[in-house]
C-alpha cells in the first residue's frame, strides 16, 4: 500500500492548490470509518472470526448434547458417580471456554495490530505527502485542537486519496481476476 500511496502523491501534488500552512489537522475517526478501510485491513480477521463464531456454535452444540445425555442417565447412575461425570462435564466445559475466549483475544490484539500498521502507513505516506504539499510541520488529531481553521483540516483530502487509491488497487484486482478467468486451463 505505501508503494501505491507513493505513485499516486506525484498526481495529487500537481493538482493540490491548497494554502502552505505550518500545522494540519486530521480526523482520525472518519478518514476510517470507509467501510473498505475496515475491509482491506481486517478482511482476513474477519473471516477468522466467522471460523471462530460457526466453531462456537457446533461446540456449544455438542455440549447441550452431552450435558442432556448425562441428564438421562442420572436416574442410573449412584450419586457419587454422577457427581464425578458432571464435574468432569463441568471442568470440559470451563477449559473450551477458556480456549475460545484465548483465541477471540488472540483475534482482538490481532485486530489491533493491524490497525496500528495501516494507520502507520498512512501516517508514512499519505499523512507526510499532505504535510509536505502544504509546508506543514505539525499535523495533529482534529479532537485534540481547541479551535482551527477548516482550511487546515485534511481530513477529506486524506479520504479522497485513500478512495483513489482503493478504487485504483480494486480496478487491478478486477482486471487480474480476469485476466485469471479468460486464460486457458492447463492440465
Amino acid at each position: 500500500m505505501a508503494l501505491q500511496l507513493a505513485f499516486f502523491s506525484s498526481v495529487w501534488a500537481q493538482e493540490t492548490d491548497r494554502p502552505q500552512t505550518p500545522i494540519l489537522v486530521v480526523d482520525w475517526e472518519r478518514l476510517f470509518s470507509d467501510p473498505r478501510v475496515e475491509q482491506r485491513v481486517l478482511g482476513g480477521i474477519a473471516e477468522q472470526r466467522a471460523e471462530l463464531v460457526a466453531e462456537n456454535i457446533r461446540i456449544e452444540q455438542q455440549l447441550t448434547a452431552e450435558e442432556l445425555e448425562l441428564a438421562e442417565r442420572r436416574p442410573e447412575l449412584e450419586t457419587t458417580e454422577f457427581q464425578e461425570l458432571a464435574d468432569a462435564f463441568d471442568r470440559k466445559v470451563q477449559q473450551i471456554r477458556a480456549d475460545r475466549d484465548a483465541k477471540e483475544l488472540e483475534l482482538q490484539q490481532l485486530a489491533g495490530l493491524e490497525w496500528r500498521k495501516f494507520r502507520q502507513d498512512v501516517e508514512r505516506s499519505l499523512i507526510i505527502e499532505i504535510m509536505q504539499e502544504r509546508g506543514a510541520v505539525l499535523v495533529m488529531d482534529r479532537n485534540q485542537a481547541i479551535m482551527y481553521s477548516t482550511s487546515i483540516d485534511i481530513t477529506d483530502e486524506a479520504i479522497g486519496r485513500m478512495s483513489a487509491l482503493f478504487d485504483a488497487a480494486s480496478g487491478q484486482d478486477s482486471q487480474t481476476s480476469s485476466v485469471t478467468e479468460s486464460e486457458p486451463a492447463v492440465e
